[in-house]
This record gives C-alpha cells, sequence and structure tokens, in this order.
C-alpha cells in the first residue's frame, strides 16, 4: 500500500528547490516536468531525506504549490487590500474575504500567512501564468519584498498536504463565470486577464504538440534497431521513465531484461509513460498488486 506523503517546511523548502532545478535544467516541457524532471527529484529528495515518494505524489505537490501561487499573486493584484508586515500578507474587511473566497476558491488560507517560497515558486511556475504585472494600489504605498520562507499550503491545516488526488489547477473558472485569475467580471466583457489566460493554453497546446513529437522523433532515431539493446541501454531508458532504483519497476526490469526479447518488446515502446506503465503490468503480473 502507497505511503501518504506529508510535506512539512523544510521538506516543502526542499522540493520547491528541486522543482527550481529541473525547470532551469529544461525538463518541464509544457505545464509539469518530463519523467527525467521527476526521476531526478525523486532521486534527490530520497538522498537528502531517505523518504522514497513516487511521481504521482510529486506531481500533486507540484499542483497544489502551482494553485497556491496563482491564487496569491491574483490576491495581490487586487484592488484596495492592505498589507499586514507580521503575517506578511494582505489583508481585507471580513466582507471583504467572504467575496474573495466566492472569486479564489482556497484562498482562505492566506488570512493567517502569505505564501512561503514565493522567491522559488516565481521562478518555477512564473511564465506559465503568462499575465501582465502584477498591480499594486498606490494607496497601500509599494508591495513589500516577497518573503523567502512563506508556504503553499494553509498553515492552519497540516491535512492539506496528505496527497490523495491529482488535479491542475491554473486558471480555474468557477460556477458563477468568474476567472480565479480574475479573467470574466461581465457578461459580455473581456478583461487583459481573459486574453491573457486563452494565449496561454492555446501557448500550452502548441508547445505540448511540439515537444512530444520531437522527443518520439529523437527516440526513433537513436533507437532504430531494438535488437542491438543491451542490458545497459535498457536500463537507462528505465530510469529516465520515472522507475528508478527502489521502485517495483525498477527491479522487474533488472530481472526480466537478462531476456534479449524483453529488452526488445521494452524498446517498441517509444513513451515513458507508457514504459513505466509496462515495467508496472510487468510487476504486478509476477507479484500481485
Amino acid at each position: 500500500m502507497e505511503a501518504t506523503a506529508e510535506w512539512n517546511e523544510e521538506h516543502t523548502r526542499l522540493v520547491c528547490e528541486l522543482f527550481k532545478e529541473q525547470v532551469e535544467a529544461g525538463n518541464r516541457p509544457n505545464t509539469h516536468m518530463n519523467n527525467i524532471g521527476y526521476a531526478t527529484v525523486i532521486d534527490k529528495f530520497y538522498q537528502k531525506t531517505g523518504i522514497q515518494y513516487n511521481k504521482r505524489q510529486f506531481k500533486n505537490k507540484w499542483d497544489k504549490l502551482k494553485s497556491a501561487y496563482y491564487i496569491w499573486k491574483s490576491l495581490k493584484k487586487e484592488t484596495d487590500m492592505g498589507w499586514d508586515p507580521v503575517k506578511q500578507t494582505v489583508t481585507a474587511s471580513a466582507e471583504r474575504w467572504k467575496n474573495l473566497k466566492k472569486k479564489y476558491q482556497g484562498c482562505g488560507r492566506f488570512q493567517k500567512a502569505g505564501l512561503q517560497n514565493e522567491d522559488l515558486l516565481a521562478k518555477i511556475f512564473e511564465d506559465l501564468r503568462n499575465t501582465a504585472e502584477d498591480h499594486w494600489p498606490p494607496a497601500n504605498g509599494s508591495m513589500p519584498q516577497s518573503p523567502q520562507n512563506v508556504d503553499a499550503e494553509d498553515h492552519g491545516d497540516e491535512n492539506e498536504d496528505k496527497e490523495s488526488e491529482e488535479e491542475d489547477e491554473s486558471p480555474v473558472i468557477n460556477n458563477k463565470g468568474k476567472s480565479v485569475g480574475g479573467a470574466i467580471e461581465g457578461k459580455g466583457k473581456k478583461s487583459k486577464s481573459d486574453s491573457a489566460i486563452m494565449q496561454y493554453h492555446l501557448k500550452e497546446t502548441v508547445e505540448l504538440s511540439k515537444k512530444s513529437q520531437a522527443a518520439i522523433e529523437s527516440i526513433a532515431k537513436q533507437r532504430e534497431d531494438a535488437s542491438v539493446c543491451t542490458i545497459k541501454d535498457a536500463m537507462t531508458l528505465v530510469t529516465e521513465c520515472g522507475a528508478v532504483i527502489g521502485t517495483n519497476e525498477h527491479f522487474i526490469a533488472s530481472e526480466i531484461f537478462v531476456k534479449k526479447e524483453q529488452r526488445e518488446m521494452f524498446m517498441t515502446i517509444l513513451d515513458a509513460s507508457a514504459r513505466f506503465d509496462w515495467l508496472q503490468r510487468k510487476y504486478d503480473a509476477k507479484y500481485g498488486k
């Protein structure tokens, strides 16, 4: 049974640093990291903490951090907001918070404290937001510099860190037609944010298509003759698809790849995620779930 991932402030800061490293290394071709990025994060996190989380758990964390960052940046763009220098967060009346919670799902966490690790999260997600520069009302003076240690999770509820579902929460539209990023303000009117979100999705789709095609062509070119694949070659691809040392998938590969036909079959699968699923099925078939 898969262990529940738990994230304290130290581990959250660490995973943000690891995510940033992989983004800067070019391992985030679209809205998420590729398999090489996840495999590297899994390995380095294990080396530093002794805790072995899988790709799904790290993807869940990525999604939660991204959602929190988007909401935080949207709150800072709101007009007529104050600033609490002690809590390092925005302030508003009870009525205003009530309305904000309807507009930005999950923003209530920021009543208690601001966003931790904003410096790292900006380097991971800011270019994905693809929106205009943030605006801070002149009446409130200059916006304080982003704190270095603000958590992306709700300080009042540690159970939010329990990873139990996968979701992509980049700009969310609520049931009233309003965007979490403030895209739609009224019927028949499109704001600048609305256009930015449309551009964001279009750009994301185009880039994903280009990257996927390039990856497939690259793999096909490098592995045209699967029959000459050595055990070393195959195990390198095993690690690249996310089956790092210590996982069931890596273990089953080390067992079955002594047979040439198993390696050849593995090499016919061009998609990294499909390779990982194939190894997972092999393990389940032999040892049971």
